[in-house]
């Protein structure tokens, strides 16, 4: 085979293995998962509400009978509305009356951590816990007059096929950069 010919394929091999999975595709549009709302001391449960993560608002749901606290899954957010009225966490410990989230696809992301946003009152980060999959939102003992917001961000760990992806370019780069200097020095 010609060096030119070998050239353009190992180029076009960089190319199509470098047109891999970003970490901006990572995330939970497409995903069923499953919400529920939880005060253990009193045996109550809301939920679970399952269903597929859509972009945009139209996956809203209600967490209350009272649609008082609503949930906005987006691709690395979880996005809670508090309100239009008043309302409140209870007497409770912040974990004794709290939201779980849980990604249900056995591809789901990792997730390997949170940041959060918020204008509730006495809501700290010791009241949000995370595993791989699931988000634990515990908001006992918070009151809100209504309009407040918690938006927590997620962070995921890359597919292992990106960085395989990256290793594998890398190694076609390097041969066709080597290739290219033996040719030049034959010359």
């Amino acid at each position: 085979m010609e060096r030119s010919k070998i050239a353009r394929l190992i180029g076009a091999l960089v190319l199509s293995v470098s047109i891999g999975k970003s970490y901006a595709d990572i995330g939970l549009v497409g995903d069923p998962v499953s919400v529920s709302r939880h005060i253990p001391s009193a045996g109550y449960t809301f939920g679970p509400i399952d269903y597929v993560v859509q972009a945009g608002p139209a996956d809203t749901v209600a967490l209350t009978g009272g649609n008082n606290l609503y949930l906005n899954v987006e691709n690395s957010s979880l996005l809670f509305s508090f309100g239009p009225i008043q309302g409140a966490g209870g007497p409770y410990p912040p974990m004794g009356h709290f939201i779980s989230f849980q990604d249900l696809s056995s591809s789901a992301p990792t997730i390997v951590g949170i940041s959060y946003n918020t204008d509730l009152s006495g809501f700290t980060a010791s009241d949000i816990s995370f595993t791989a999959n699931s988000v634990t939102v515990g908001y006992g003992g918070i009151s809100y007059s209504g309009g407040q917001y918690l938006t927590i961000d997620l962070q995921f760990a890359p597919e292992p096929s990106v960085f395989a992806l990256m290793c594998f370019s890398a190694v076609l780069f390097m041969i066709y950069y080597i290739w290219r200097i033996s040719l030049v020095s034959h010359l």
